[in-house]
């Protein structure tokens, strides 16, 4: 049987020659909008931008030969052996200091009851993903998968290298700071493997990624060595694991007053200040949402728990009852005839970004149980129903392809 995980040998910035590995690294390219881009590829001209996105034109070749420049020239150095690469994040959230542990190695590609996606996927960013895969032949990102039962070896590992000094250390550009080690005892990477052998895992994030990596292997499997095996963190409940919500700004095509009138029908709505809004939201025993419009909030609960009967039916009812998400997108955005749906995270987002005859509709995070309950059943939540904070960085380790042994090594 072939192993869930492997260690692998992974290309990285040379410490030699970059310093300041706050300069080169970035978020996932899903989160990178046109001005960070910009701000970020100011930072280094060896920032992971510039080999991550691809241009307007779909230059895909152009950041092919980029990359293999990077790698003639030793800006990107390949390691001697195989490793885990141990990977820790230490952040502030609501005042507390939280310290998030996972492992960077190869996980086997597996659909069917091993590996659960959460979330649907789109084509487009499928097709770009693809064509960077296609022309890089090279795994550039992580998937971010956790297990839903503790990991013990994780922990051991973590306790036995947290004292020593790590490859790469520093504080990126949100102020998390970021600590690497590699693991190359043969005695960690066996207990590791063993423990994680008949694991499940959900993908957190890289939906996207994990799809378009199960086709690549099917079209190009007999060209790679180990192509039926992805670039992934994983981690599991223990280690630090936040979630965000992610708010809704939509424009509502009937008018405020229709589709105010219309939710009235289904659900108390009551103005509220922004400092309550939190407290409601961990108090409510129905679904509830808040809404953020022309400066003021308010909150919504809905009346009756048998409106949920009258609306999903059978096995649908069952899944999604408690989802708040859910029943936003499948109810109430058809209910107010919603258009152009905009992504945010922070209050501060909320009031900055709600434009004139938009609203905001405001969410509580989805639970992780909730989460793993879902996926597992073989179900999906709406787009961006989950926001795991703090967003891998990009530009750690990278995994290429080959067709045979690696032969280059560390300089």
């Amino acid at each position: 049987m072939l192993p869930r995980i492997k260690p692998f040998k992974a290309f990285h910035y040379n410490p030699q020659l970059i310093k300041d590995f706050s300069s080169v690294v970035c978020p996932p390219y899903d989160v990178i909008d046109e001005k960070e881009e910009i701000n970020f590829k100011k930072r280094s001209p060896y920032n992971f931008c510039n080999i991550l996105l691809a241009n307007r034109e779909k230059d895909y070749k152009c950041l092919a030969k980029k990359f293999n420049d990077w790698i003639t020239k030793g800006i990107l150095v390949q390691d001697d052996q195989e490793y885990f690469y141990l990977y820790e994040q230490t952040f502030f959230y609501e005042g507390r200091e939280i310290r998030r542990v996972g492992m960077l190695s190869l996980l086997r590609l597996e659909k069917g009851g091993v590996i659960f996606p959460h979330e649907g996927t789109l084509k487009e960013p499928k097709e770009d993903r693809f064509c960077i895969l296609k022309e890089i032949e090279a795994n550039l990102e992580p998937i971010f998968v956790l297990s839903s039962q503790r990991i013990n070896t994780l922990g051991e590992i973590y306790e036995a290298y947290a004292k020593r000094k790590p490859f790469i250390s520093f504080k990126d550009f949100t102020g998390v700071r970021v600590r690497l080690w590699k693991v190359g005892k043969v005695f960690w990477q066996k207990k590791l493997c063993e423990e994680i052998v008949d694991r499940e895992f959900i993908i957190a994030d890289g939906h996207h990624r994990f799809e378009v990596a199960c086709s690549y292997y099917q079209k190009y499997k007999d060209k790679f060595k180990d192509l039926n095996y992805i670039l992934a963190y994983f981690s599991d409940p223990t280690q630090g694991i936040v979630i965000l919500p992610t708010h809704r700004i939509i424009k509502v095509r009937i008018g405020w007053e229709e589709a105010r009138q219309r939710l009235e029908k289904y659900f108390c709505m009551e103005p509220i200040e922004e400092a309550h809004l939190k407290d409601r939201f961990s108090q409510a025993k129905r679904l509830c949402f808040g809404i953020y419009r022309e400066g003021k909030f308010y909150y919504l609960e809905l009346k009756k728990e048998f409106i949920l009967d009258k609306i999903m039916e059978g096995e649908e009812s069952k899944i999604y009852r408690d989802v708040d998400i859910y029943f936003l997108h499948n109810f109430v955005f058809k209910l107010s005839e919603a258009e152009t749906v905009k992504y945010i995270h922070t209050m501060g987002e909320v009031k900055r970004l709600t434009q004139e005859g938009e609203v905001c509709f405001l969410v509580k995070p989805i639970a992780l149980n909730t989460i793993f309950r879902i996926a597992k059943k073989g179900y999906r939540l709406p787009q961006k129903s989950t926001y795991f904070y703090p967003k891998l960085l990009n530009g750690l380790v990278i995994r290429k392809f080959f067709q045979g042994e690696n032969l280059i090594v560390e300089r």
